[in-house]
């Protein structure tokens, strides 16, 4: 019954025998350490790439353990061993987790569609660990924008986007006569200009006054007149009805898809003062708006029982006694009148024209037709050069005296083309209308004596 046992813990009797059959029993316990324990924990990763802490501890069988302590890991599986002083060991797996990648996005409900405008820009999320903030509707201007989003764990991520706009929408607006004497043929009109550029081509350009239209003031022969001119398409209240003085405020619209090159054109008859207001609206609805200012007076009058309508003039006298006069002449007689001084409308107290009074014949500057004198005045001829944007269109020229009489005419002139006329006119005043298309300019030439 002596020798060697393998046993495990517990209590144990063994009975020994000797060579007589004598016996003699012995009982031994056999003791063991408690059960050797591993475990592990870990920290919450609180964003998508981040890493946490994962702790591993021992207890039961015999200290001091290896294996033990604190590790940085990323999201995933991980399995740790601890062994105890005696080499028994026991291992221990632990999964470690993260939220999804947190996503931001921004969309806009549309393009910015007039310069200085805004959009709006929409902020969502997606992913992390909501709820979510910096997420929403904002309003914004054009050029670069960035969004932050936030989640619970304060994990961020930023959207970023880029606005355009157009171009400004702008306008200019050009007026050949802003001053008008209705009843004088030529000097009661106005042609009005406007130019736009940027924004969103094509345009449409409105035109109004600010006072309605005269109509049927004098022997039904006093409309003011309001006519659209060059890419208009559509106009409202500018027929003057049988009977009454007035209408509503004139309006003419252009319906033309066309670019700033032509502009939109306007020509107004008018005899009393008035604001001309165009307003510009591009393709996306943007407005621009331009105003041009126009003086104008009914100079209309009758002489004696004559039904022939005249033209009222401040005549000066050269008189002490009677410094100017009121006289009723006919149209061909005003641009001399003007050139010894005297002046459209009615006379003055101090016989002075008041501002705003024409004081010279009309010369209209036209941007597309121009004349230049290079000799004016002259004891010769006038050398008289001719410009103009639109070549292929011919230039006429019909030269009078002071008495309207024609002294002679020139047709088919070309842009760039020098004339030299008036070598044999005799010393004095002449005119000279120019006319091409719808253009026409009047140029005063003084033939100077040589004696």
């Amino acid at each position: 019954g002596t020798g060697t046992f393998t046993v495990t813990a517990g209590t144990y009797s063994y009975t020994v025998t000797d060579a007589n059959g004598c016996q003699k029993t012995t009982t031994v316990i056999v003791g063991q350490p408690t059960a050797l324990t591993a475990s592990s924990s870990a920290t919450t990763i609180l964003c998508n790439g981040g890493s946490a802490t994962v702790t591993v501890t021992a207890n039961g069988g015999t200290a001091p353990y290896s294996g033990t302590g604190t590790f940085t890991v990323t999201a995933g599986t991980y399995s740790y061993t601890v062994t105890d002083a005696n080499g028994c060991s026991k291992a221990t797996t632990i999964t470690v987790g993260q939220p999804l990648v947190l996503m931001a996005t921004s969309t806009t409900t549309g393009p910015i569609v007039c310069n200085g405008g805004t959009t709006t820009v929409t902020v969502a999320a997606t992913g992390g660990t909501p709820p979510y903030s910096g997420v929403g509707t904002f309003t914004v201007t054009a050029g670069a924008y960035s969004f932050t989003v936030t989640d619970a764990n304060g994990c961020t991520k930023t959207t970023t986007g880029t606005l355009t706009q157009p171009a400004a929408l702008t306008a200019t607006i050009t007026n050949d006569n802003s001053v008008l004497y209705f009843g004088y043929s030529l000097d009661q009109s106005a042609n009005i200009n406007v130019k736009p550029s940027g924004g969103t081509p094509p345009y449409k350009v409105s035109y109004t006054m600010n006072r309605p239209i005269n109509c049927n003031l004098i022997n039904s022969t006093g409309d003011e007149i309001w006519t659209p001119g060059a890419n208009t398409s559509t106009n409202q209240y500018t027929t003057c009805p049988s009977s009454g003085s007035s209408l509503g405020n004139p309006v003419s619209t252009s319906n033309t898809s066309i670019t700033s090159v032509t502009g939109y054109s306007l020509n107004v008859t008018l005899m009393q003062n008035a604001v001309i207001t165009a307003t510009v609206t591009d393709a996306k609805g943007c407005t621009f708006t331009v105003t041009s200012s126009i003086h104008a007076e009914d100079v209309r009058c009758f002489a004696g029982n004559s039904s022939i309508v005249k033209v009222k003039i401040c005549h000066k006298t050269g008189s002490a006694k009677n410094p100017c006069v009121s006289i009723c002449v006919d149209n061909s007689a005003v641009a001399e009148h003007l050139s010894h001084g005297d002046f459209l409308g009615t006379c003055t107290s101090n016989c002075l024209p008041p501002p705003l009074v024409r004081t010279a014949p009309l010369v209209k500057s036209y941007a597309e037709l121009n004349v230049r004198v290079i000799s004016n005045p002259t004891y010769n001829f006038f050398k008289l050069k001719f410009e103009s944007d639109r070549i292929k269109e011919s230039i006429t020229m019909k030269v009078v005296d002071i008495n309207g009489r024609i002294k002679e005419v020139k047709q088919s002139i070309l842009s760039d083309q020098i004339l030299e006329i008036g070598n044999t006119y005799n010393a004095g005043v002449y005119f000279a209308e120019i006319s091409q298309g719808s253009q026409r300019k009047i140029l005063k030439l003084v033939k100077l004596s040589k004696e």
